[in-house]
């Protein structure tokens, strides 16, 4: 937890504020940024960063990381709305691969993220 944070810390921006929310989640809130686009970059760099193999007393252990995005004011604009959504996204990651990044998209009540 303590190597996640300090990959953590070395991407985000002075400005920005991360930190660990329970467990082994951490959430970021990046002011200041124009669309996704702008940040993707960064979560890119988080995603290859993170998958690291670590050895302890002849253990392997693979870390990988995966994240749910929600953009304000598109996705909404209390903490509550931004962090249910990117959640939800978060969730539909590690379904998916557990690890990589997905941002927040309105999906219809019939389909499954």
């Amino acid at each position: 937890m303590v190597e996640m944070a300090g990959i953590f810390s070395n991407q985000f921006r002075s400005g920005d504020i991360v930190g660990r929310f329970g467990g082994d989640e951490f959430l970021a809130f990046l002011p200041n940024t124009r669309g996704f686009e702008r940040m993707e970059y960064v979560f890119q760099r988080l995603v290859k960063e993170c998958d690291r193999n670590y050895e302890k007393d002849g253990v392997v252990i693979n870390v990988s990381a995966s994240f749910g995005i929600a953009v304000a004011p598109d996705h909404g604009v209390t903490y509550e709305e931004l962090s249910q959504k990117a959640d939800e996204m978060l969730l539909a990651v590690k379904r998916e691969n557990k690890k990589g990044y997905r941002l927040y998209q309105q999906i219809s009540a019939d389909k499954e993220l």
